[in-house]
């Protein structure tokens, strides 16, 4: 079964099953996986009114949320998750890139910092270009660059 088949069977299983969250959850990630990203929210929404407090739901809409160009939400959502699961490096990494996004570059350093402190997946490659320093982490780069003052940062 393609995407196109898996996504087309489980939109009508979603209709046929509104109180079902597994379907909602299923149908949000199959919809991301499309790039449907403003789909993927409200399918992912559904499943988090029926299900609030599950880290897979909010990562999940977290992620679509900040793919969807919807900024504050994915900082909101994302939080929620960390609260749930501190310790994942993923979702650190997602909400880094939110506040690059959102031109909070400083801000971006410690989710970054403790994202690679967790991670078991670092990829160590440092590459020096003049005063930048960028260091691939994982899925996402994270740029810092020294600034002449010695303590200030900016991605």
């Amino acid at each position: 079964m393609n995407l196109a088949a898996g996504l087309a069977l489980a939109k009508e299983l979603s209709a046929k099953g509104k109180d079902d969250v597994r379907l909602h959850f299923t149908l949000g990630v199959l919809l991301a996986s499309a790039k449907q990203y403003r789909e993927a929210q409200v399918e992912l929404e559904k499943a988090n009114a029926l299900q609030p407090e599950t880290f897979e739901i909010l990562y999940n809409l977290g992620q679509a949320d900040l793919r969807g160009h919807d900024d504050s939400k994915a900082g909101v959502v994302l939080n929620r998750a960390l609260k749930l699961k501190p310790d994942s490096a993923e979702t650190l990494y997602l909400l880094a890139q939110v506040y690059v996004d959102q031109s909070r570059s400083v801000d971006a350093l410690d989710p970054c910092r403790t994202a690679e402190s967790y991670s078991r997946r670092i990829d160590r490659r440092h590459l020096l270009s003049g005063r930048a320093t960028v260091v691939v982490i994982g899925n996402p780069i994270c740029l810092a660059s020294k600034l002449e003052s010695g303590d200030a940062f900016a991605l």
